[in-house]
């Protein structure tokens, strides 16, 4: 018993004598010093790959890890861990084994070549992105009436948010829609073939310089999947059975920039004109008339895209823009 008291004393003043030597200029500046990161002090027993005391050892062993309580915490940069990172900061991994296993490729990458980031859910055969699914040319798996799939909300979502610039917050977002109507489609890719390969602007591609957008409008049932029947009244549910129609340009808004179909890549702008629901657009900008004209289209160009900061785009053909899902409030 002594002989273990006399031992317990040496490693309590061994402990101590570490603590007081990290700030000892008189030291060993070749001391292996604790595994903490941002500690600096020198381990316990002088030994590499050791801890300076028993508090910082629990404080990075990942399993003593605790999420922050205010939001849930920041998980593991590594798609599929759901331990924490280490510092509860995002982009962190949770430890040396999971980032190990990210630098070694063990993580399954995103489909699209050239990309090289891991996918979103940690399985293969997936993408990193919407945006990189979409690209690849990758067919979305959704029916139609149905509500998205996660990646798919949280995709559009940030859309929304991002190109938000009104005054104080976006609106929260209940649920997002698949509404693209087969036939629609045919219709809009066919337009978009028969312009052909343009310049694209940003996220865009060919063939017509295909755009993401927003239009909302008017409500008036309660969606749930099923268009309904009163068409009259409810223009979400005309437009996606029938698409949209540049005859009706003029009958619920002006016609400032032309009598034609308008969208916008600014949520908060089309938010104006429905705040209970709102659409999601393809539309096929093609060969832009960058202009606040609204008159004709000048020869060559297929859209109009207005001169403010709102980025609006006016189309006047029915096929150069189709309903792809829909946002309820």
């Amino acid at each position: 018993q002594q002989q273990q008291h006399q031992q317990q004393q040496h490693h309590r003043s061994c402990a101590m004598g570490c603590g007081a030597s990290a700030g000892d200029n008189s030291s060993d500046i070749s001391e292996p010093v604790c595994l903490t990161p941002g500690c600096g002090k020198p381990t316990w027993n002088g030994q590499p790959n050791e801890y300076c005391s028993t508090s910082c050892k629990t404080s990075h062993t990942p399993q003593a890890w605790s999420a922050p309580s205010d939001s849930g915490g920041t998980l593991c940069a590594r798609p599929g861990c759901t331990r924490p990172s280490w510092n509860g900061q995002p982009g962190e991994y949770c430890g040396k084994t999971c980032k190990r296993m990210v630098d070694d490729g063990d993580v399954p990458l995103c489909s699209r070549n050239g990309c090289g980031k891991p996918t979103w859910n940690g399985k293969t055969d997936e993408y990193c992105s919407m945006a990189c699914r979409t690209a690849d040319g990758a067919s979305s798996q959704q029916v139609f009436g149905t509500q998205v799939d996660p990646v798919m909300f949280a995709d559009i979502q940030s859309q929304f948010n991002d190109k938000w610039k009104a005054s104080g917050s976006p609106p929260k977002i209940k649920s997002i829609w698949f509404v693209e109507d087969p036939k629609l489609m045919k219709r809009y890719e066919d337009y978009c073939a028969s312009i052909g390969d343009v310049p694209v602007k940003g996220f865009g591609k060919n063939p017509g310089n295909q755009q993401r957008r927003f239009h909302a409008t008017k409500l008036g049932c309660t969606f749930d999947g099923k268009p309904c029947s009163n068409t009259s009244s409810c223009y979400v549910c005309s437009i996606i059975k029938t698409g949209f129609k540049s005859s009706k340009a003029g009958s619920t808004a002006g016609t400032r920039f032309g009598a034609g179909i308008y969208c916008s890549s600014t949520s908060s702008k089309a938010y104006q004109y429905g705040k209970e629901a709102m659409f999601v657009v393809g539309v096929a900008c093609g060969n832009c008339d960058v202009s606040s004209s609204s008159g004709g289209l000048t020869p060559g160009t297929h859209s109009r895209i207005v001169n403010n900061s709102d980025d609006e785009c006016v189309v006047f053909d029915d096929a150069a823009i189709v309903p792809r899902y829909l946002i309820l409030f």
